[in-house]
């Protein structure tokens, strides 16, 4: 611990692994700042001078006594304004394994005003409350600390894993070739250009995208006219190749998960003669 002179101002440094450059304001109006060894002075004085303004603007609240945001401290359970209203603070510690419950809750309305990390850190609005989910403010190993900035010199620093997204949601779409015509006696095949799309939205907010052509079935009829009635060909799975003949052909491809999810998408094709 040493006591520096910047231009303005002097700053208590602290030396200790940290990942991030530290700054805070004290509520007495003194700077602590907390920086790893390896971190040269010079570039610490730097930082301290790109700060000076908010450092100005914290000591001058401090004085008209309306405190600092960097000292303020949320207590559970007191109160706090919102949109000229008065919401109960309830405070906890983050978890990520909420993250995918809160995506969920925010998406059906029953919370608002909801912001989050994948580190678990998250706040919203729920009954009249302002719940908040954050780590300790004043850790200064924690890199989600809002005075940090990163440090030129972090390799000394363990770095913390990143939380592996789960899935939140899934659906599915199918793709199959547009509706069309042919001639009497073309051949389609029913399986061509045929896929089925799946969008999984993961709890870090991201969509992850696959393909596949597994678990597609289809149905195809066939009217001769407008005038006939449509019947079911009773294909087997194993045919991908259809003769056609002048008439209507519907084939309607479906997909159905094991929970009960459905995708369904029909082509038309109408046949003429050569």
């Amino acid at each position: 611990m040493s006591e520096n002179k910047n231009e303005e101002f002097f700053y208590q440094l602290i030396r200790k692994n940290v990942k991030n450059i530290n700054l805070r304001v004290k509520s007495d109006g003194s700077v602590v700042v907390s920086a790893s060894p390896g971190v040269p002075e010079d570039y610490i004085d730097d930082f301290v001078y790109s700060k000076r303004s908010f450092i100005q603007k914290a000591r001058r609240q401090m004085a008209q006594g309306t405190g600092s945001v960097s000292d303020w401290k949320p207590v559970s359970g007191g109160q706090v304004p919102y949109l000229g209203g008065i919401l109960i603070l309830q405070e906890a510690c983050a978890d990520s394994r909420k993250i995918p419950v809160w995506i969920e809750q925010s998406r059906q309305g029953s919370i608002t005003a909801f912001s989050r990390n994948k580190k678990g850190e998250a706040v919203f609005c729920r009954d009249g409350c302002l719940y908040l989910y954050t780590q300790n403010p004043d850790d200064t190993q924690n890199p989600q600390n809002p005075d940090n900035t990163q440090n030129p010199d972090n390799t000394q620093n363990p770095q913390i894993p990143d939380v592996e997204p789960t899935v939140v949601s899934t659906s599915y779409a199918l793709i199959v070739p547009p509706d069309g015509t042919a001639t009497d006696g073309s051949i389609v095949s029913l399986s061509a250009g045929v896929s089925l799309q799946i969008t999984q939205m993961m709890s870090d907010g991201t969509p992850r995208i696959t393909s596949t052509s597994e678990g597609i079935q289809r149905k195809v009829t066939y009217q001769p006219s407008l005038a006939q009635q449509e019947s079911n060909l009773m294909l087997a799975d194993s045919i991908e190749d259809l003769p056609l003949t002048i008439g209507i052909y519907r084939i309607t491809y479906h997909y159905e998960d094991s929970q009960g999810n459905v995708a369904e998408k029909v082509r038309t094709i109408n046949v003429t003669a050569a």
